[in-house]
């Protein structure tokens, strides 16, 4: 068993390991940015029970409150103009604008600056540069996410491409 990748400190549970999928370009069209090859590997990042439920449960602690406080100003903006009389879906746009759209802003704050995980003590789920096989596979060339057309370039192919020259 691995030690967890995420809090280093306990035994990692092959049940709750994250799987993050890499990607090695073979090769590349003769003219840049109109297609290229790819071969996908699924790569398993020890995770242990506590960290796996700590990711999981952001949701609830963190995007559920968000979620909740939105539907509360729909819902107060919904009873306010059917006590007015004048209720009618138009009057649901600022509802939304209030309290859906600030939801999604802070929890996309929250994200981005990586607040939700401190708060809970672990690396972000997909904080993974630092795993031994994702740096060994990077060193050969592969990349974490699946580049599009425009981005691949000939120096892009991994150094284990076949058509490597």
């Amino acid at each position: 068993m691995d030690k967890c990748h995420y809090c280093e400190n306990y035994t990692s549970d092959e049940k709750s390991y994250y799987e993050h999928t890499m990607y090695e370009i073979l090769n590349t069209s003769l003219i840049q940015g109109m297609s290229y090859r790819y071969r996908e590997k699924k790569i398993k990042i020890p995770r242990c029970t506590t960290c796996y439920n700590k990711h999981n449960n952001q949701s609830l602690y963190i995007t559920l409150p968000l979620w909740i406080i939105s539907a509360l100003g729909i819902l107060y903006f919904f009873t306010y103009k059917i006590n007015d009389g004048e209720f009618s879906f138009v009057s649901l746009i600022p509802a939304i604008l209030l309290g859906g759209i600030p939801g999604v802003i802070v929890n996309f704050i929250l994200d981005g600056l990586k607040i939700s995980h401190k708060l809970f003590g672990v690396k972000p789920e997909n904080d993974i540069k630092e795993n031994l096989e994702v740096k060994r596979l990077m060193e050969l060339g592969w990349k974490l996410n699946k580049p599009s057309n425009t981005e691949v370039t000939k120096d892009d192919i991994s150094k284990t491409s076949p058509y490597k020259k």
